[in-house]
């Protein structure tokens, strides 16, 4: 085993044959050869940026979407070779960064086109971001025909793509929902950028499952930016196999003998009602494992899913093996969510029990959690 993981034993574990799998199966869903650019952004939704970008490219990703300028730095030192878009707004001063790394902005001012043409030293493929009613970036609709004039005079700016963002993706099967309205506002921008060449792009994960529900729009040809559902967690029900990519596992390293009326942990909080027996596991709210999760989840051994008891503390969690059928030991291994054997324990779930979204227990597994990537 590592050695990073060998004295705490507490590791993600990323099947990275389950992500060439959902990788390939997002795009063939997506068919034909609309824009497919998979999102890195937030270290790959907690899962390790640079191994997913390289698992991705060995699949023929040839474009990938970053939030920040900062997260695409290290993707290129690590020799990731395919185009990087940068979603987030940038300033002047990144300029020569966005030329040295050959990274493609996602441009969403009017003074971001205007400083890129002017102080650019050589031309550079961008695309462009509209807003149809995320009201979060991008340029106005009513901006199309001032972004079209100037781009028409530029020197320094190929128009490889242009997009939006849907706010309510899960509702696209909807036609009268907020979806189709975006997409009625977006339609003066494909007219204005007709040319072939160019690509727009649109979906994120839940519209791009259940954009082939409608002729209509199929037709439009809308690339995809997909995120969660690259991980193995669609937001919307669908017939496309996806399957969970991360594992977070840990191991006992100590064991408590509990009598009648003792309490466990911070506060006190859970009071044993019976002589019982607990184990303590090494991951706690600085590995992104949430507070909020205190007696209200479980984790699988052996494939047996055991009641987490007490406050979750910074570097530990308490669980409560005195009802398992089987003997545990120390050393025994813990799979906080993912998959055990026969048993799967989703994210999910966690959400659910903290009052939460996947993405968010996904993304706040901390830095000193090792990503270990195997292939199953």
């Amino acid at each position: 085993m590592d050695h990073k993981i060998l004295d705490r034993g507490t590791y993600a574990e990323i099947d990275r044959n389950a992500l060439k799998e959902n990788c390939k199966n997002l795009r063939a869903h997506l068919g034909g050869n609309q824009f497919f650019c998979p999102m890195v952004k937030a270290n790959a939704y907690g899962h390790g940026d640079v191994l997913v970008a390289k698992a991705l490219e060995e699949v023929g990703v040839s474009h990938m979407g970053v939030g920040f300028l900062e997260e695409a730095i290290p993707l290129r030192e690590a020799g990731v070779q395919c185009d990087i878009l940068v979603f987030g707004i940038f300033q002047e001063y990144c300029l020569p960064l966005i030329e040295s790394l050959h990274l493609t902005p996602v441009v969403s001012q009017m003074r971001q086109l205007e400083f890129l043409e002017r102080d650019l030293k050589s031309p550079i493929k961008i695309h462009l971001k509209f807003n149809t009613g995320m009201n979060r970036l991008g340029f106005s609709l009513e901006q199309v025909k001032d972004v079209k004039s100037f781009l028409e005079k530029a020197k320094k700016l190929q128009v490889e793509g242009v997009c939006s963002h849907f706010k309510c993706g899960e509702d696209l099967d909807d036609a009268n929902g907020e979806s189709r309205k975006q997409i009625e506002a977006y339609r003066p921008v494909m007219s204005e950028f007709s040319d072939p060449s160019i690509k727009h792009h649109f979906y994120n994960s839940s519209s791009l499952l259940l954009h082939k529900q409608s002729e209509e729009l199929k037709k439009l040809n809308f690339g995809a930016r997909p995120g969660i559902a690259l991980y193995g967690y669609p937001p919307v029900q669908c017939k496309i196999e996806l399957q969970p990519v991360m594992s977070l596992r840990s191991k006992i390293v100590h064991f408590q003998e509990l009598k009648r009326g003792e309490s466990v942990s911070y506060g006190g909080v859970w009071t044993a009602d019976k002589k019982t027996r607990l184990a303590v596991v090494p991951i706690g709210y600085a590995d992104g494992y949430l507070r909020l999760l205190s007696n209200q989840t479980e984790v699988l051994i052996g494939g047996t899913r055991v009641p987490i008891i007490g406050r979750v503390c910074m570097d530990y969690i308490m669980i409560d093996v005195g009802a398992l059928p089987f003997e545990v030991k120390l050393g025994d291994p813990v799979t906080l969510f993912g998959r055990d054997g026969e048993a799967l324990l989703l994210a999910e779930e966690l959400a659910d029990r903290a009052q939460t979204i996947s993405y968010e227990i996904l993304t706040s597994v901390g830095e000193r959690v090792p990503r270990i990537f195997l292939d199953t």
